[in-house]
């Protein structure tokens, strides 16, 4: 029987300087050119409580469970999130996630840039045969939760790394991009976003930050991450509404597209979602793509 569903769809930009680690033994060789690692866990059959300030993760999916947790201590704002969402009502459902290594590369002006590891530099690196340095990774989770009948989606892309670039060696300001995708089934209702600032209580300025695009059941949000040495984003979130009456399975789809120079990505949305144009800005801009099916 098909329901009458109130759909959040939520995508947050976390950048942290944590420690990260490689999950080596989930590794997947990936048909792009940079490594990934995707994956889902489903809480069925996984228990989360809520024990002051910590999210408590257990139950007969023994598995699931010491990944979920594993992951909460890579990236505490992910933590923060589950525990948000049971503190607001809502039930988990699964996690979808992504999950690039990092490296640092050095451009021809001799500024520095975060860059992931290709399939080839894994392989090596797994063989103990390359050279490249880890300095931590990319996490980009989609997570989906249901409440009064309805559904709730979240991204959070999470840089744990504690290596910190120097702002003196960070190339020209470049914007950084965040997308979500709500299934064609929905009907678009509205959106918000905002960010935080690096190890600070004070928030983006309006002006620093832009909706670029909205169509069908996908929104697109634009922001400054770096801006004239002065601040860094450590977390971005961008939230969007949607009703709509859908039965089966559904993909709920984030993206993320960093830049470290000017770089402006081609942007077109379609009833299947958003496509990032990136052709010829390899040098200046990548991105990486989570979803979670529920």
């Amino acid at each position: 029987m098909k329901k009458k569903m109130f759909v959040l769809c939520l995508a947050m930009l976390i950048a942290l300087n944590l420690p990260a680690t490689v999950f080596a033994s989930d590794a997947q060789k990936s048909q792009e050119e940079y490594y990934q690692i995707k994956g889902q866990i489903d809480f069925e059959g996984v228990t989360t409580q809520i024990n002051g300030d910590r999210l408590v993760v257990s139950g007969a999916e023994e598995s699931d469970a010491k990944f979920i947790s594993s992951e909460i201590g890579k990236s505490k704002e992910l933590g923060d999130m589950i525990r948000s969402s049971i503190q607001n009502g809502e039930t988990p459902v699964a996690i979808g996630y992504t999950i690039v290594e990092l490296k640092t590369v050095e451009d021809e002006n001799g500024n520095w840039h975060f860059q992931p590891f290709t399939v080839a530099e894994k392989q090596q690196a797994l063989r103990g045969t390359g050279n490249t340095v880890s300095k931590g990774n990319l996490r980009l989770y989609t997570y989906a939760a249901t409440i009064s009948g309805g559904v709730i989606a979240k991204s959070t892309a999470s840089w744990t790394t504690d290596y910190t670039l120097d702002f003196s060696k960070r190339p020209a300001n470049g914007d950084d991009f965040i997308s979500i995708t709500a299934p064609s089934a929905y009907n678009y209702q509205s959106d918000s976003f905002w960010a935080k600032l690096l190890n600070t209580n004070t928030y983006l300025p309006n002006q620093y930050f832009s909706r670029n695009d909205q169509d069908y059941t996908s929104v697109v949000y634009q922001f400054t991450e770096y801006r004239e040495n002065v601040f860094q984003v450590s977390k971005a979130q961008l939230q969007m509404n949607c009703t709509g009456t859908v039965s089966g399975s559904k993909t709920f789809i984030s993206k993320y597209v960093h830049t470290w120079q000017t770089a402006v990505p081609s942007i077109s949305i379609g009833l299947s979602g958003v496509t990032f144009g990136l052709g010829g800005m390899s040098d200046r801009a990548w991105q990486v793509a989570s979803n979670v099916v529920i």
